[in-house]
């Protein structure tokens, strides 16, 4: 392995770490310090960022990755996010005036919710300068500063709650200053890539964001799909049953966030293997890495069985005992949905991003008609029943259109 690629993996890995115990950090900060429904407040706020963060990148991340030959530029990429992101403001701000404006939204709710998704499109923006730091082999510098900011965000917001100041106060101090430190890198990243001064070339920038459309409605549907439970309750209950939901939800995403930092680095090996027609180490690749995060799924339901609760409860200062069955269910459709964001890293690979949005667009719809019949009748379990068993029908749906491909290939 060359220095890059280990530089790469460490780096890489500490920002999965990062990455994976941010919401969880501040969650328990929040619950200790400001209560369990300015928890339940946070835990919905962070999955809308997600969501509104996913669709700014996109899905642009691994298809930038992949072009190995550079069919688009640099420039036509930056453009596009900047595009996508001010469309997700458009779309949030007159989705919280909605909110409030039919009252189901307090003002300061939808403050919250605004500041954190300002917070994470910053992610969005620096995401497509640490994709062009991927694409030149030079993943290391990318995950560093990934790493760094978000070490230095979660800081500032978890500094400010134990302080004194309130949710609103803490997470638009932060957002405001997470769009500074953006604004930094992204001057200090800009000069690497040789921008052209010349005219803009609108036929490609139309061609990238037709090219990758797909790709942003899949991976906006995926992140519906694993957040979807959150949804569903805070429509149907209140924010007391979401802060508990969101408790033992937690370790679920963490599966997914560390299966990340996994195969992240070998997303370009991936898109070499198949620009060679290499389709048997292609397949060997593929499914090393499926062994690996399944493996971590099995790993994570065992440990989560014996002491997974009595954690919970210990580091949330709340008793979770009541929820155990609930907590292994979704411990296993967090590993089902691990697979399902793997698995679309490879069908992007293969350019299979057309039958990608088609999966997600019928299992989102299949959530939207079941949410409210399955959590009317058995409350917290029947949304964690329902998560199970679409993500693990995507698994299965994904994993024979990558062989149709390859056995066309």
């Amino acid at each position: 392995m060359s220095v890059e690629n280990r530089r790469a993996y460490i780096w890489n890995t500490a920002s999965g770490v990062v990455s994976a115990a941010q919401s969880v950090v501040i969650l328990i900060f929040i619950s200790r310090h400001l209560g369990v429904i300015e928890a339940g407040t946070f835990t919905i706020a962070y999955a809308i960022a997600n969501l509104i963060g996913v669709f700014a990148k996109y899905g642009v991340r691994n298809f930038q990755v992949t072009d190995i030959e550079e069919q688009y530029s640099f420039l036509t990429y930056l453009l596009a996010r900047i595009a996508s992101i001010l469309c997700s403001v458009i779309f949030l701000a007159a989705y919280l005036l909605m909110q409030v404006k039919w009252q189901r939204y307090v003002v300061g709710k939808a403050v919250v919710i605004f500041a954190i998704c300002v917070w994470k499109l910053t992610d969005a923006m620096e995401d497509v300068f640490i994709g062009a730091y991927q694409q030149k082999g030079m993943l290391s510098v990318g995950a560093c500063y990934f790493t760094l900011r978000l070490l230095f965000s979660s800081g500032i917001c978890c500094g400010l709650i134990v302080c004194g100041f309130n949710l609103i106060q803490s997470t638009v101090i932060t957002a405001c200053m997470s769009i500074l430190v953006c604004i930094l890198f992204c001057g200090i990243s800009l000069p690497k890539f040789n921008v052209p001064k010349t005219l803009v070339h609108w036929k490609s920038l139309s061609s990238l964001l037709r090219v990758c459309f797909p790709l942003c409605i899949g991976s906006t549907l995926a992140n519906y799909i694993g957040n979807a439970p959150k949804y569903t309750i805070d429509q149907y209950m209140n924010d007391s049953s979401q802060a508990y939901f969101g408790y033992i939800m937690m370790p679920a995403f963490v599966i997914l966030l560390c299966s990340n930092f996994i195969y992240q680095p070998l997303v370009r090996d991936l898109g070499v293997l198949w620009e060679k027609e290499e389709p048997g180490t292609f397949l060997h690749m593929v499914f090393r890495q499926f062994a690996i995060v399944s493996g971590l799924t099995i790993m994570a339901v065992v440990v989560g069985f014996w002491i997974g609760i009595p954690v919970l409860s210990f580091i949330y200062g709340v008793d979770l005992f009541f929820l155990k069955r609930e907590f292994l269910l979704l411990m296993a459709g967090g590993g089902a949905y691990a697979l399902v964001s793997y698995l679309m890293v490879v069908l992007t690979t293969i350019r299979m991003q057309n039958w990608l949005a088609g999966g997600f667009i019928i299992v989102a719809f299949l959530y939207y008609i079941l949410g409210g019949i399955f959590v009317s009748r058995w409350d917290i379990l029947g949304v964690t029943l329902l998560y199970l068993l679409l993500n693990v029908i995507l698994v299965l749906g994904f994993i024979v259109c990558m062989f149709i491909k390859v056995k066309r290939r």
